[in-house]
């Protein structure tokens, strides 16, 4: 009998890993994509908040998740021709051929916020950054801040990343910062001794939803997608996973 039934189980794992060979759901995943929204090992994605995702997405359809590293400037030419079935961390506005492609709903916000010197001082309101020099990434555009600089309420300054933005915080250069939660956390938990002398204020500069782009050719409907994710949503797993990339002080 435990023969015939290690027998039965065998068989089963058989079939399920048929199953799932069949059942492959390609990920699109842009090299522009930095940590810790993905961290790439010899030109694969090897970790970040896209492979988990990507594998709790996959878990959902009962397939098997292999992630497509491509070029920025391929993302939308291989969703168009079906190469991938989706790409995640996406929003319309950042495509150029959104009309040719179906969105599913949102799986995360991309938020924005204000960094500054660790001080009592909360900064809540655009008006709280009058006077005061905010460091930013180099050709980024900030269409809440823009007008505060056009009329000389506020001084822009710029940087190429985030740890060179958050020296000019330290070191009095710069009296705030518009950081990325998401870049800032992976930050922050690298260098907890200097996170500790920054502070994340309330004030939202910029709240962007994403979303999985889904290629027009691809097998899965995008109904099965939206399933999937307000699962996930609903369950709380998907909340579970985006606390491990959040930051909180001590």
């Amino acid at each position: 009998m435990l023969k015939a039934n290690i027998a039965v189980l065998l068989v089963s794992l058989s079939l399920t890993e048929h199953v799932l060979a069949q059942n492959i759901i390609k990920i699109g995943v842009s090299d522009s994509d930095g940590p810790p929204v993905a961290q790439f090992t010899d030109n694969n994605l090897s970790s970040g908040l896209t492979m988990d995702i990507g594998n709790l997405l996959a878990k959902e359809l009962e397939a098997k998740p292999i992630f497509v590293v491509i070029s920025r400037k391929r993302i939308e030419w291989a969703l168009e021709q079906g190469k991938v079935d989706l790409v995640c961390n996406a929003n319309p506005d950042w495509y150029g051929n959104s009309s040719q492609l179906k969105w599913t709903h949102e799986v995360f916000p991309q938020v924005e916020k204000i960094a500054s010197a660790n001080s009592p001082v909360m900064i809540r309101q655009i008006e709280d950054l009058y006077g005061k020099k905010i460091v930013t990434i180099h050709g980024y555009i900030y269409p809440t801040l823009e007008s505060i600089w056009a009329q000389g309420k506020a001084s822009r300054l710029t940087e190429t990343r985030l740890d060179l933005m958050m020296k000019a915080l330290s070191s009095k250069f710069a009296d705030a910062a518009v950081v990325s939660e998401l870049e800032f956390s992976y930050w922050a938990k690298r260098f907890p001794q200097a996170a500790s002398q920054i502070k994340l204020q309330p004030l939202v500069i910029t709240a962007v939803p994403t979303m999985c782009a889904l290629s027009p050719r691809s097998r899965y409907p995008l109904t099965q997608l939206d399933q999937a994710i307000d699962h996930l949503s609903q369950s709380g797993q998907l909340k579970v996973v985006l606390q491990r990339y959040q930051w909180r002080p001590k």
